[in-house]
Order: structure tokens, then sequence, then C-alpha cells
């Protein structure tokens, strides 16, 4: 009898195990949130996170768009008199003059201009460009988030803390590979973005009317300046957005990772929003200068170098002008970084149901 006790209780963890072995790993993942029990980062994973990073990317974006615009504008004051006539003769010794002058320096201040702006064009003005700035966040976040997972994962046996801690450095690794690859692959949209966003409607009486769209402001490009224009500032936005994204993954998700209770996958939206506010606050100082001077890159046609575009503003404009548009820049980024985060985690796990690997 002892002998058939143990012929039963064999046989009934035998059936066990092949009912969990016919299961397989992906039924579950796909029909229930949670953190996954083991295995690598699947298709359906890719497929999750790009569209729950590019659904978070479209409403953020479009939410923050105003204050994106006015940072914009801020950063680049004084280079779109050049800008109007770009790919002309004048238009780059106009260019190659602002390196070594004083045409970067505005003379009202930040809110004088921006009210001057609103005046000549409107309070809908400040969403121009949205649509391609949609096409670049959406593509570019939803990139991101499947580089970021992807990379994490890889990086386990390298850079983890533990083998369920990824750690901060295995994070920010993460994200600073992740925020290359996907501007590369969008940095074309983010040309035009800029370009739309500094366009000026013209005073009545004015000559030249403005450029329509993304594929009006594009064609005119190509035509006045050449491909080679929409890879303007791409070394420059590699090392910009590289640790842009780096730290925003590596300090969101080390604060965040720590606030989770047990058994919990996502935080609640203040301890997210809190997280986020933390990560865009430090991210956004550490990297303006960097955003300025990619920005003015983009808008030249003479092709300046970090270096010139960097010792024109110290020796014209001193160390605050590295930081011009900061404002609007912080009170985008506080909430925006947050609410991208939730909304990505809400949508992967409650929408999506999809099940994720260590955070």
């Amino acid at each position: 009898m002892h002998a058939a006790g143990q012929s039963q209780t064999a046989s009934t963890e035998e059936s066990q195990n092949g009912a969990l072995a016919n299961e397989g790993p992906g039924t579950d993942q796909a029909t229930s949130g949670g953190y996954k029990k083991g295995g690598a980062v699947n298709l359906r994973d890719i497929g999750v996170a790009f569209a729950s990073g590019s659904i978070a990317g479209f409403g953020v974006k479009t939410l923050t768009a105003p204050l994106s615009r006015m940072t914009i504008l801020l950063q680049v004051q004084g280079m779109q008199a050049p800008l109007a006539a770009a790919g002309t003769a004048a238009a780059r010794q106009a260019n190659a003059t602002t390196l070594n002058s004083a045409s970067f320096v505005a003379k009202p201040t930040s809110w004088e201009y921006l009210r001057s702006v609103y005046q000549r064009e409107g309070l809908l003005s400040f969403w121009k460009g949205n649509w391609a700035s949609i096409v670049h966040k959406s593509s570019a976040q939803g990139a991101n988030y499947i580089v970021f997972e992807f990379i994490k994962d890889r990086t386990k046996p390298y850079l983890w803390r533990s083998a369920d801690d990824p750690g901060f450095v295995a994070r920010a690794f993460s994200g600073f590979a992740a925020g290359t690859v996907s501007l590369t692959l969008t940095y074309p949209f983010d040309v035009i973005r800029t370009r739309l966003a500094v366009e000026a409607v013209p005073e009545k009486g004015g000559s030249a009317p403005p450029r329509q769209g993304m594929i009006g402001t594009f064609r005119h490009v190509l035509a006045r300046e050449g491909l080679r224009a929409f890879s303007r500032g791409l070394p420059c936005t590699w090392l910009c957005q590289g640790i842009n994204l780096g730290l925003n993954f590596g300090i969101y998700e080390s604060l965040n990772t720590s606030c989770l209770k047990p058994g919990e996958t996502r935080t609640g939206f203040k301890e997210t929003m809190a997280c986020g506010a933390a990560a865009g606050l430090v991210t956004s100082v550490a990297v303006h200068p960097l955003d300025l001077i990619r920005r003015r890159q983009q808008l030249s046609c003479v092709n300046p170098t970090v270096a010139e575009i960097f010792q024109g503003i110290l020796r014209q404009e001193g160390f605050r002008g590295l930081y011009r548009g900061l404002g609007p820049e912080i009170v985008k980024v506080v909430p925006a970084v947050g609410l991208s985060f939730f909304a990505y985690e809400y949508l992967r796990q409650e929408v999506f149901k999809s099940q994720v690997p260590p955070r």
C-alpha cells in the first residue's frame, strides 16, 4: 500500500507539471498581469510596449504642446530671420554672423516675447507643429520602451544588481541606448517640428506667407538645404537625448520601484507623478544646454559645431544663456514624465493585461 501511495503521489505531481507545461509561459502572460516568472522579452511584450508607449506619447505631447513651443521659441529667439531665407547666400552669411555676434540676444524679456507671439498669432499658434510633434513623439516613445525593455533584459548577466533588481546603472544604460536608437529613426520629424515651431505669421503687409504643415516644410527644407538638413544636430541630439532618457528611466524606475508595496507591479497615480516630477526636474536641468544647442544647430544653415555655438552663447549671453527656455520646459516635464510613465504602465498592465519583467 505504501508503494501504491507513492505511485499515486508521483502520478499526481507529474500530471500537475504536465498541465503547467502545456499552459506555456505565453498563455498566462496574455491573460493576466503581474510579474513574469521567467523568460526573455518576447514579440508580444515588444508589441505591447510599442502600443502603450505610442498612445502615452500621443496624449501627453498634445497636452504639453504649448509649453514645448514656448521652450523652442525662447531657445532660438533671434534666429527666425536667417531661417526665413534658408538656403540662400544671405542666410548662410546671417547664420555665420550669429556665431560671432549678439544676434542670439533677445531685447525683450521671455514673457514679453511670448506675449508678442500670442498677440500676433493667437492662442492656437502654440500648438503649431503639433502634428509633426505627435508623429515624432509617438513613434519615438513607442520605440523607446521597446529598446529599453529589450536592452534591460539583455543586460541582466552584466549590469543587474541582483536576479530581480536591475538597479540604476542597468536602467540608465538601457534608457541611453533607447534614446539614441529611437531618435535616430525619428530625427527628421524632430527637425520639421522645430522648423514649424519657429515659423512666424508675417505682420500685415508682409510678403512671404508661412509654409503649411509637415509636407510643405519637408519640401521646402529639402529643396533649399538638401537631405543633409534632416540630420543637422544629430550627434548633439544623440548625446542630449541619450542622457535625457538614461536619467529619466534610471531615476524614475529606481524611485518608483522603491514605492511599490508587496505584490504590486505599478504604483498609484500620486506616487507615479511624484517620481516622474523628480526625474523630469533633474534631467531637464542637466541636459537643457545641450537641448538648446541642438535646436540652434537644426535651424542653422552653416553646420556650426557644438563648441562654436557653446562659445558664442557664453560670449554674448553668459552662462544664463545656456538655460534660455528652461522655465516652460520645467513646467512641461514635471507633470509630463509622470503622466507618460503612468499611462504606459496602466495601458500595458491593465488594458493589454501583459505580464512585465522585473522593474
